[in-house]
C-alpha cells in the first residue's frame, strides 16, 4: 500500500508541476518538487519508524529517528530564513501535494484493507 501511496503522491506532484509549466511559471517548479520531496521523505521516515516500533524493536530507535527528523527540518528552515532563500507559495503547493495520497492511505485504513507498512 505504501507503493501506491508514493505513486499517487508522485502523480499529483507531476500534475502540479505540469500546471505550473503550462501557466508559464517554470522557474517555480523546483520549489514545488522540493516541497513535495520533503514531505514524502518525511512520510517515509515516519512509516519506517512506526514499522520498527511494531516489529518490537526498541522504543528508543523510532523516537530518536523522529526527533532527529524534526531537528533536521528545523535546521533547514533556519538555514533557509537566515540565507534569505525564498520559500513561498510554490513550496507550500508542493507540500500540499501529499494530501491526496494521505486521503488514499486513510481511506484504505478505515475500510480495513491491507494496510501493511512495507515498501
Amino acid at each position: 500500500m505504501i507503493k501506491k501511496t508514493i505513486l499517487i503522491h508522485s502523480a499529483v506532484t507531476l500534475i502540479i508541476s505540469a500546471g505550473f509549466l503550462l501557466l508559464g511559471h517554470a522557474r517555480h517548479i523546483d520549489h514545488v518538487i522540493a516541497g513535495s520531496l520533503l514531505v514524502m521523505i518525511n512520510f517515509m521516515i515516519v512509516i519506517w519508524a512506526i514499522k520498527q516500533f511494531l516489529i518490537k524493536k526498541s522504543v528508543a530507535l523510532p523516537s530518536v529517528v523522529i526527533v532527529t527528523k524534526y531537528a533536521i527540518l528545523i535546521g533547514l528552515m533556519i538555514f533557509a530564513t537566515s540565507n534569505n532563500i525564498e520559500i513561498g507559495f510554490p513550496f507550500a503547493i508542493g507540500i500540499s501535494a501529499v494530501f491526496p495520497s494521505l486521503i488514499y492511505f486513510g481511506w484504505n485504513y478505515m475500510k480495513g484493507q491491507k494496510t501493511d507498512v512495507t515498501f
